[in-house]
């Protein structure tokens, strides 16, 4: 058993960080490793994506974006309808004390 694992001491760290990395995803550039001399044995297809897939990955992501944007913008104006409506109400009680006042001395 201890035959087959790999012996620390012949791994360097940007190596694990770079199998690991590999494994969560790709995330390869928050960690400032991408250098080709740094791959796990089998994942070197994995690990660099297609123009193509990076591009549909962007697109994916872009989209994403944009729905939670809209959503966002959707939720902020309703809730400056709200907000219309109340201080509308407010003026028209406002309005309407105003004019009672101004009846009531001139009486």
């Amino acid at each position: 058993m201890l035959e087959q694992r790999v012996k620390l001491s012949d791994v360097t760290i940007s190596e694990l960080i770079n199998c690991l990395v590999v494994k969560e995803g790709g995330m390869k550039r928050a960690l400032g490793s991408d250098s080709p001399k740094n791959q796990c044995e089998g994942s070197a297809s994995s690990q660099y994506e297609s123009a193509e897939q990076k591009a549909e990955r962007n697109r994916e992501r872009n989209r994403e974006h944009a729905k939670k944007t809209r959503l966002r913008k959707k939720e902020m104006i309703e809730g400056m309808k709200i907000r219309l409506l109340e201080l509308q109400r407010e003026v028209s009680q406002l309005c309407h004390l105003c004019i009672c006042n101004a009846n009531s001395s001139l009486i």
